[in-house]
């Protein structure tokens, strides 16, 4: 460094003259005026900072599917795990920091059709207020690279949210659609089937739904069927945005480098994670596990 150069930084950091003068009388970049001045210490903030960002990596390191948290998920989790209180500005400023990026989904809003044949609603105007009051059935496709199709049959617990049956198969029939309302009826307590109010169950009018052996099965349990009326896939809003955090935080990432084997295997690990750990908006006074 020049004599000149130094002067300007001696001169500056002695806070004698305005370094914007000093620089341009002394035809000093500010580029060699800022490589030779001393680093600032990290303040308070900047140490609030670095530790935010630790508490992030070690969220996302924890499962594998905590890397589809968003910002607000991601918030809650610092104060539930570190309680670490900050906004939302900040956290997002630090997950760009690290060029972290949530998987992002859209709430399922529904469509509307135009109804040809009317069942009963029954979950059209009650409360839920507990746990198996009403259970919630539907199946989602996932498209492997080689346009192999996969279904998935889902039962979720509408007041807790929790997956309580699920089936992976091939074909989207009847056969898959009952061995998952079958799963899920064995996760339920014995007091809550030997009750006498029946459990309801809400589907939509899917042929996979609607079919003697499917029905029988219903009856078999002495559940209540329910069903959205048609081209009302809103009312069953629930499991269509499981279906939908489902498929672009698990299925999507995964798709073009697992097998379907595997696929099938995380599918039940995602539900676990659902269940168990996975931030929810809804009340969840009993997490249900979904044993194998």
């Amino acid at each position: 460094m020049s004599l000149a150069e130094r002067a300007v930084v001696d001169m500056s950091e002695n806070a004698k003259y305005s370094q914007t003068k000093l620089l341009a009388v002394m035809n000093v970049p500010s580029s060699t005026f800022y490589s030779h001045k001393a680093p600032k210490s990290p303040t308070e903030h900047d140490l609030q900072d670095a530790l935010i960002i630790e508490k992030i990596q070690e969220i996302v390191d924890a499962h594998e599917f905590n890397n589809s948290y968003g910002i607000k998920r991601m918030v809650q989790e610092l104060a539930d795990q570190y309680d670490i209180h900050t906004g939302e500005h900040r956290v997002h400023r630090l997950m760009q920091k690290i060029e972290y990026k949530s998987v992002i989904t859209q709430s399922y809003k529904g469509n509307r059709g135009r109804p040809v044949v009317e069942r009963d609603n029954l979950v059209k105007d009650i409360i839920i207020e507990r746990p198996y009051q009403v259970l919630t059935t539907d199946v989602t496709y996932l498209v492997m690279p080689d346009k192999q199709k996969l279904y998935k049959a889902s039962v979720l617990d509408w007041f807790t949210g929790d997956v309580i049956g699920a089936v992976v198969g091939y074909d989207m029939t009847s056969d898959l659609t009952k061995r998952a309302l079958q799963t899920a009826m064995r996760q339920i307590p014995k007091s809550i089937l030997n009750a006498e109010t029946s459990i309801i169950l809400h589907s939509d009018n899917g042929s996979h739904f609607i079919s003697e052996e499917y029905e029988d099965t219903v009856s078999f349990y002495g559940l209540m069927h329910s069903f959205s009326p048609p081209g009302h896939p809103e009312h069953n809003t629930i499991i269509e945005n499981y279906h939908s955090f489902f498929k672009s935080e698990f299925f999507n990432p995964r798709r073009l480098s697992w097998s379907i084997n595997a696929i099938i295997a995380g599918a039940h690990r995602y539900d676990y994670w659902w269940n168990t750990t996975r931030i929810s908006k809804k009340t969840r006074p009993a997490a249900i596990p979904l044993a194998a």
